[in-house]
């Protein structure tokens, strides 16, 4: 049973606690944004501009890990603040591309699927120092 319809677009979806993110493209030049959804209320955020493109891969208090690429188009995880907007955490993968994410929030931990050459499924321990 469906219990709600929000008007927000998106591409990309995580869950968890106290918040929903999406993120979509904004626009044909590319340009990324996310939202915030408030469950219990149904709020949604205004939009918040994303580096490059990328995507909620778990949700945490207070913001978000999303996966995506940078400007040389390499794999990285960075967590965003949902008051501030700040992004903290930052990790790079090396040159390849991802098919998926998911996130672990029992270990803190978020696995990618790095479809490179060889192939490899990443674990990235979001405890440990950057």
């Amino acid at each position: 049973e469906i219990i709600d319809k929000l008007p927000a677009e998106g591409l990309n979806l995580g869950a968890g606690p106290g918040a929903v993110w999406i993120s979509c493209r904004q626009d044909p030049q590319g340009t990324f944004v996310a939202r915030w959804i408030d469950p219990s209320t149904s709020t949604i955020s205004e939009p918040i501009p994303l580096p490059h493109g990328a995507g909620p891969a778990g949700v945490v208090e207070g913001g978000a890990w999303f996966t995506g690429y940078d400007a040389k188009e390499r794999v990285r995880v960075f967590l965003m603040d949902e008051t501030t907007h700040e992004i903290s955490g930052m990790v790079r993968l090396q040159d390849g591309f991802y098919t998926g994410a998911a996130f672990d929030p029992s270990t803190s931990t978020i696995w990618i699927a790095h479809a490179s050459r060889a192939g490899s499924a990443v674990r990235i321990d979001l405890d440990a120092p950057s």
